[in-house]
């Protein structure tokens, strides 16, 4: 039970070679796996030649991380019988994961590792076998912490299934409450190395943020829902209240900003004394929360801040061509975030009409609301494209852990998306609003 509770999923490792007995005696485990009927019909092709390892990431489309791994191994099975095969490999996969852990070895259980057409080409796999998963395998410096786990009586049924709780996978936030967000944070965000910076941001987003951010002088901000610390590094001489749904996201946030900041846990109000923040900002996140939430937490930040502060708000509008793409892509990729990879990291994610915002505003108090908005072509678009060429390249991957992929159109892209000027226009695609007291 102890080697079980150790393992975890590791995406960072040294460049450190382990040794031949330790991976002999990985292998040797996954051998003593059981499979159907004893057939024992897996394979295990060893992979430690990077060029193999560049092949599989660009041409297969395969994660990245595989280029970080010291020893990756090819995980495949006999498709006779597609259950059978997965079943068995699966346990033989268990198999050399605690194995992995028993001899202090980092071990990964990818699943993203592309094209199988592909892999199959690039790594000689005849037409008869099937590739289940990729295991990475390596030392690590830092054994992250143990995530959280769903409560036994969540998961345990007697004699016939009854529902505990429903799940939700849409995009649209509205379809979620604040607990479910919670739940759904609190274990994707460990999808990934505490630390890793998981949103989707354009530079030119950030390029727009460090300018208009460079204009308030303020002792303190309070960031609402910091989630992956992506912008904590933009405030370095100011204190940070960093605001989150859960424990294991504020866990997350501080791993990620690298630096001294005080967590708060949103519970429906903020834990802080009325007129204490200078500023408080929501950069994006406002998208991945229901509606109805707004005026609660639009009533607390109005608390909390003092009566010369500002409370400002980017987010991206639903009343643009940014809307119109984000519409096309929830049509092409159904409206189930585990089916892309469109900010699926968070939870939900809907763009936003600014008239309904500047309605929440006014009736949690605020007086006086300026708008602006920026970038008629949305910067994103660049990161869309590419999350349309990887999901192709790999045959319906996620956008995460890919490399950038070149071409003409790409490059087009961009220049096109570069050429606008940082200056508010009347239809952009990015509004910010600035809220007084």
């Amino acid at each position: 039970m102890d080697i079980i509770k150790a393992r975890r999923s590791i995406r960072s490792f040294l460049p450190k070679k382990i040794p031949d007995e330790c991976l002999s005696l990985i292998l040797e485990a996954a051998q003593w796996a059981p499979s159907a009927c004893n057939q024992q019909l897996w394979h295990f092709i060893i992979i430690k030649d990077n060029n193999l390892k560049t092949r599989l990431t660009y041409e297969a489309g395969a994660s990245k991380l595989i280029m970080k791994a010291p020893v990756v191994i090819s995980v495949c099975y006999h498709s006779g019988n597609i259950k059978e095969g997965i079943q068995s490999a699966s346990s033989a996969i268990e198999n050399m994961l605690l194995m992995a852990t028993s001899l202090g070895i980092g071990s990964l259980y990818l699943n993203s590792f592309g094209k199988e057409v592909k892999v199959k080409q690039i790594l000689k796999i005849p037409d008869e076998i099937f590739v289940v998963a990729f295991i990475l395998l390596g030392y690590t410096e830092n054994n992250p912490p143990p995530p959280k786990r769903r409560p036994l009586g969540e998961i345990i049924h007697e004699n016939y299934y009854v529902e505990h709780r429903k799940e939700t996978f849409s995009h649209d936030a509205d379809k979620w409450t604040l607990n479910s967000i919670r739940d759904f944070q609190e274990r994707y965000c460990r999808k990934t190395d505490l630390g890793t910076r998981m949103d989707i941001i354009n530079q030119m987003e950030l390029k727009l943020f460090k300018i208009l951010l460079s204009k308030e002088k303020c002792d303190n901000i309070l960031d609402i829902f910091s989630y992956d610390g992506t912008l904590l590094d933009y405030y370095p001489d100011t204190k940070i209240f960093s605001l989150n749904l859960g424990n294991e996201t504020s866990l997350f946030t501080t791993y990620a900003a690298n630096k001294k900041i005080e967590q708060l846990i949103f519970e429906g109000f903020i834990p802080l004394q009325d007129n204490s923040i200078s500023n408080a900002f929501c950069i994006f996140k406002l998208e991945r929360i229901p509606y109805e939430d707004f005026h609660n937490l639009f009533s607390e930040v109005k608390r909390i801040l003092r009566n010369d502060g500002k409370f400002i708000l980017f987010f991206r509008s639903k009343n643009s061509l940014y809307g119109f793409i984000h519409t096309i892509l929830r049509i092409k990729f159904k409206d189930d975030i585990r089916k892309s990879g469109i900010y699926s990291f968070f939870g939900p994610y809907s763009p936003l009409i600014p008239a309904k915002v500047i309605s929440s505003l006014r009736k949690a108090g605020f007086s006086s609301i300026s708008e602006e908005k920026f970038f008629i072509i949305p910067p994103l678009f660049d990161d869309f494209y590419q999350l349309l060429l990887h999901y192709y390249a790999s045959d319906g991957g996620s956008f995460y852990h890919r490399e950038h992929r070149k071409s003409f159109i790409g490059k087009l892209i961009h220049k096109i998306i570069g050429l606008q000027k940082i200056c508010s226009t009347k239809a952009g695609s990015i509004v910010v609003l600035t809220a007084k007291k």
